[in-house]
C-alpha cells in the first residue's frame, strides 16, 4: 500500500498537467521496513533518523539532477562511445554516484544516519521526473511506516518502538548505560 500511495495521487488529480505523475521506486521502504521491524532498538530505525535522512536525500537528489548530463551514458562504455562533441553534462553514472556519496557524507555529517535513504538520492538524482512536490509522499509514507511501527511494536511486552523521538533522550536497552556509568563512577578516585 505504502508504494502506491502515489497512484490514489494520480487518479485524483486525473488531469493532463499533472505534476504528480512518477513512478515510485520503493526499494528503500522495504530496506527502511526491514530495519524499523526487524531491528527496532536500532538507532538508524527511529524516527528522526528515518525522516531526517530521507528529508537529506530527496533534496541532494533533486540538487543532483540539476546538473545537465547527456542520456544515453549509463556506464563506462556508453561514454567511451559517444563522440567528444556530442557529450553535453556530466555523464548520468557520475551525477547518480555523486548524489549517493554526498549524501551518505550529508547524513553522517548531520548525525541522522539510515541508509537505505541513500536510494532516494540515487533515484531523485537519475530520474527528471522527480520534482520536490514528490517530497509529500515521501514524508507520507515516513509517517505512515512510523505509525504502523509505533502501534505494531508496542503491542508486544518485550518491544518498544520509538526508543526516542528527537534523539534527545535515548536509554541504552536494558540499562546498560546506567550500569556502564555507575560501574565507572566506582573506579574513579576520591579525593
Amino acid at each position: 500500500a505504502i508504494l502506491r500511495m502515489n497512484d490514489a495521487i494520480e487518479n485524483a488529480q486525473a488531469s493532463p498537467d499533472n505534476i504528480f505523475k512518477w513512478d515510485i521506486n520503493g526499494a528503500w521502504y522495504a530496506s527502511t521496513l526491514c530495519i524499523v521491524f526487524a531491528l527496532s532498538s536500532a538507532p538508524v530505525g527511529q524516527p528522526r533518523q528515518i525522516i531526517g535522512a530521507h528529508l537529506i536525500n530527496a533534496f541532494v537528489g533533486l540538487a543532483f539532477q540539476q546538473i545537465p548530463t547527456t542520456f544515453g551514458m549509463y556506464n563506462f562504455e556508453d561514454f567511451a562511445s559517444i563522440e567528444t562533441g556530442e557529450r553535453k553534462g556530466m555523464p548520468l553514472f557520475w551525477r547518480v554516484s555523486l548524489a549517493v556519496g554526498v549524501g551518505i557524507s550529508a547524513q553522517a555529517w548531520l548525525g541522522v544516519m539510515h541508509p537505505p535513504a541513500t536510494g532516494l538520492a540515487f533515484s531523485f538524482a537519475y530520474s527528471n521526473q522527480y520534482q520536490a512536490s514528490n517530497v509529500a509522499v515521501v514524508m507520507l509514507a515516513d509517517l505512515i511506516i512510523i505509525a504502523l511501527a509505533t502501534g505494531l511494536l508496542n503491542l508486544q511486552k518485550n518491544k518498544q518502538y520509538p526508543l526516542f523521538w528527537l534523539g534527545l533522550s535515548w536509554k541504552y536497552p536494558s540499562g546498560k548505560k546506567t550500569a556502564f556509568m555507575e560501574k565507572n563512577k566506582r573506579r574513579q578516585p576520591q579525593d
